[in-house]
């Protein structure tokens, strides 16, 4: 326990944020596991400094546990008591950036390394640590891609993000993209001659909005979740250049997070029919130049309730988790498509994840120490 809280610190001290560079990180990770003769594999997440890493201690057969946990952190911002990058000890608590979402995970696992490469396994424990899971889970992918031909099938996947040690069996799915309008500038004088792309982008944020409610009042809910129906939000909006001059361009950000019956395809298709009919020939009535395109930023499945083998695993280590719901995502939906049972299961509490102070109890650490080594002893021979 006290190495975890000893790695936790030398983690919390790199600064990975997603989207920008981590091999000093990864460096550290693989030199941990090379120190134990566990051979780690980088896998490079779109760019070369950007890496995620798996490793496969025991036996590569059919049947293991996969444990997985991301490297990246969302900013630290302004605000702290104290550094978000050193580590502070404070009444059980251990504050830092990361700290509950999720090295907190990431330092246990590391910690129990040398015990999981000293144990005769005879099924094999995979560990999967990936980068750009803050901003909309890109690096998992990558690493699944490396993972598929690598190892052996696991009969459960553990992802360790903040749930106090109950498991977690669903969650929403999450498709993020941006909306950018091309309108025509002029002088704010002369409407009549331009298009706002502004005024344009306010009433598709209007109509999404529509949607929403309609959505909320509608039928199709899962209450098991909170809010029980699909969200649609629309959070970022940029455009013009000054008070006086027509907006030549705007963009905005939505994302929709789907109960697991539902798709965010089917809602997507309805505002790209919307903007092809009723938007799109507005604008070009005007000006043929003015436009209206959508890229994706992110797009994470669900995790739809099972009740498999990684459910009754966690039993079987953790007899008092409660089973929950959750309305955020994870990589965990990644992981289920690919045909891995899987769960959320690890320590902390997701209600200090990304918040200035971030902190873990150290109680919450010896519970996941006690669990995973619960966990190894199931697995030996």
């Amino acid at each position: 326990m006290q190495n975890a809280i000893e790695i936790l610190e030398d983690l919390v001290a790199f600064d990975c944020l997603p989207g920008t560079p981590n091999l000093t990180m990864v460096a550290y990770v693989v030199s941990l596991l090379a120190r134990n003769n566990v051979q780690a594999h980088v896998v490079a997440s779109g760019a070369e400094d950007r890496c995620g890493i798996h490793a496969t201690i025991g036996p590569n057969v059919p049947g293991g546990i996969l444990l997985s946990g991301h490297l990246d952190v969302v900013p630290a911002g302004e605000g702290w008591g104290s550094s978000p990058w050193r580590l502070r000890r404070t009444n059980g608590k251990l504050y830092g950036r990361g700290t509950a979402d999720m090295k907190g995970f990431v330092a246990v696992v590391l910690s129990l390394v040398p015990l999981m490469a000293t144990t005769t396994l005879r099924a094999p424990i995979h560990l999967a640590f990936s980068c750009d899971e803050e901003i909309g889970c890109l690096g998992i992918p990558y690493l699944i891609d490396a993972m598929r031909p690598r190892i052996a099938p696991p009969s459960a996947v553990l992802v360790g993000e903040p749930t106090q040690m109950d498991v977690v069996i669903g969650h929403k799915s999450s498709h993020s993209f941006v909306t950018s309008l091309g309108g025509l500038s002029g002088h704010s004088s002369r409407t009549d001659l331009g298009v706002s792309a502004v005024t344009a982008g306010a009433r598709l944020i209007t109509w999404l909005g529509d949607l929403a409610d309609e959505i909320e009042n509608g039928e199709s809910r899962d209450e098991r979740f909170f809010p029980a129906y699909t969200t649609v939000h629309c959070g970022l909006v940029k455009g013009g250049s000054a008070a006086n001059v027509i907006a030549e361009s705007c963009d905005f950000t939505t994302d929709i997070r789907c109960i697991p019956s539902e798709e965010a395809s089917s809602y997507r298709s309805r505002y790209e029919t919307h903007i092809r009919i009723n938007v799109e020939p507005v604008m070009r009535a005007i000006s043929a130049a003015c436009s209206v395109k959508i890229r994706d930023r992110s797009n994470v499945p669900a995790l739809k309730p099972q009740g498999g083998d990684a459910l009754e695993i966690v039993r079987s280590i953790n007899p008092n988790a409660k089973i929950r719901f959750v309305s955020y995502a994870t990589e965990a939906g990644f992981f289920q498509k690919e045909g891995w049972d899987t769960v959320v299961f690890g320590p902390g509490d997701i209600a200090q994840a990304h918040t200035k102070d971030e902190f873990i109890e150290s109680s919450e650490l010896a519970k996941a120490d006690r669990c995973l080594r619960d966990l190894i002893d199931r697995l030996k021979m």
